[in-house]
């Protein structure tokens, strides 16, 4: 008897087959699979299968907007270390050591441009100030706005939370950044397991709230 997890991973192997047939293995272009909230997801967070995440050949995380439909999103490049995941209505996201530095086919898309090992002293907890810090730019694009210098203090706290359906034990990590340029103020947090981040919530201004969900490594 077929399961409906088995009809699901045939078709991703269908999709997968037939579109390797017309790319250039030099890109490695992957894929994004847009699925129902009610497939492989639970009501408070994303939880794959295992056996899906086994069989899934590739790099994917699952991106979420505002609360809203969940989608599987796999690996297309990785360029000096930032890696892109596109969708398939051509939203673009890039990841920097689990961090989301850029968006591209939001209404408003960011571009962040960090302070030298800001990101690094993050996930090695070092040097990590309270205090607010410059920790490098942002950009927006809509309105356009470049440059906007981007302060920012961290707490980072011990916590279980769940990843891939088990308990796990790692850090959570609360971002506070201000703009003062635009008088605004946001909260990004960062659930970090063995050194890196498996879920983070961005809440970027004049943005959708982005959930990221690693799913496969």
């Amino acid at each position: 008897m077929i399961s409906f997890l088995d009809k699901k991973l045939s078709i991703i192997i269908i999709f997968i087959i037939s579109s390797c047939s017309v790319l250039d293995e030099a890109s490695l272009p992957r894929y994004v699979l847009s699925v129902s909230r009610d497939a492989f997801f639970g009501k408070d967070e994303a939880v794959y299968d295992q056996e899906f995440i086994d069989q899934f050949p590739y790099t994917a995380i699952n991106a979420q907007l505002n609360d809203g439909q969940n989608a599987l999103m796999v690996l297309a490049y990785v360029r000096d270390n930032i890696f892109e995941f596109v969708s398939s209505d051509g939203i673009k996201l890039f990841v920097y050591k689990g961090f989301l530095v850029k968006t591209e086919g939001l209404a408003n898309d960011i571009k962040r441009n960090p302070a030298p090992n800001y990101f690094s002293d993050i996930l090695n907890n070092n040097n990590i100030s309270k205090q607010f810090q410059l920790s490098g730019t942002i950009d927006f694009t809509n309105p356009s706005a470049y440059e906007l210098a981007l302060l920012s203090s961290i707490n980072i706290e011990q916590t279980k939370f769940k990843f891939n359906g088990e308990l796990v034990s790692g850090y959570i990590v609360v971002e506070t950044n201000k703009l003062p340029q635009i008088k605004r103020t946001f909260k990004n947090r960062y659930w970090i397991l063995d050194n890196r981040i498996v879920k983070s919530e961005y809440n970027f201004p004049m943005n959708p709230k982005i959930n990221l969900y690693e799913v496969k490594r």
